[in-house]
């Protein structure tokens, strides 16, 4: 074979490879499949209810295949229909109180238990030795309090036995001393809220969120119960907000917390 054969042949050779390159080139992407919609079933309680939104929300803008179908129910009502799998996602504000071994909780913030009184009442804030004192009985007369109270017993609204804000409470503020058996014993957070409203002389603790629109919320040792104090640990009443899901939750629901317990990390 010549040698201008042997180019000739090369050459062609290297014209085809270099069609054959660009046809691949110009041939259409494969597409990418579009994810099946997803509905995910979230309950939550009345007074993260805004919370459950914002993250629904938020989680669907990245996620536009996921929706919500989002309800409002007592928290345990709200695990124990996780645990039959009648619902994907609980968001509570509490440990997780059921008996089945086939539930996880996520912690993803916490929410602060307050003092609240009348919004009568003319004292804004007081010592955690005061707090004591008050729910242990042992001052009963709010002049001992505050000289600009004239002669009226404290009433002290108190919740029963099983509340979470209870344990918290007495576990944080009272140690080893019991509350004043003369306590009025509220059913949870939202009786509280309505005994202390109705009663210009009461004080009592509940969940943040549940009534400060009706009751006047106390500073104690000067710290005011909110965000930042939370956060930084100097409010020390709090009760841990959790996502309560099935062991063998799917993997929508698995993004889901991974998503959420980043936005608390970003949030801190």
């Amino acid at each position: 074979m010549s040698g201008r054969t042997a180019r000739g042949n090369i050459l062609s050779v290297c014209l085809l490879w270099v069609c054959a390159l660009t046809l691949a080139g110009c041939a259409a992407p494969t597409p990418t499949p579009t994810p099946e919609p997803i509905e995910l079933h979230l309950a939550t309680v009345p007074h993260l209810s805004r919370l459950a939104q914002d993250l629904s929300q938020e989680f669907t803008r990245n996620y536009p295949y996921v929706a919500f179908r989002t309800r409002v129910m007592p928290a345990r009502d709200a695990t124990e229909a996780v645990a039959n799998r009648d619902l994907h996602i609980a968001l509570v504000a509490e440990p997780i109180r059921s008996s089945r071994d086939t539930l996880e909780a996520t912690q993803i913030g916490e929410r602060p238990l307050v003092l609240a009184v009348h919004p009568s009442n003319p004292i804004n804030g007081l010592n955690w030795g005061q707090v004591r004192d008050i729910f242990s009985g042992n001052v009963w007369n709010w002049i001992d309090v505050d000289p600009r109270w004239e002669d009226d017993e404290i009433v002290v609204v108190s919740q029963h036995g099983g509340a979470v804000s209870r344990q918290v409470f007495e576990a944080h503020v009272m140690g080893s001393e019991p509350v004043t058996p003369r306590a009025l014993v509220a059913a949870g957070d939202e009786v509280a809220g309505q005994l202390i409203g109705e009663e210009p002389a009461a004080i009592g603790y509940l969940l943040a969120g549940i009534a400060e629109d009706r009751l006047k919320v106390l500073a104690v040792n000067g710290i005011t119960p909110d965000e930042a104090s939370v956060r930084s640990g100097a409010w020390p009443i709090t009760r841990p907000v959790n996502l309560v899901t099935h062991i063998d939750a799917n993997v929508y629901v698995l993004d889901f917390l991974d998503f959420a317990q980043a936005r608390h990390g970003r949030d801190r």
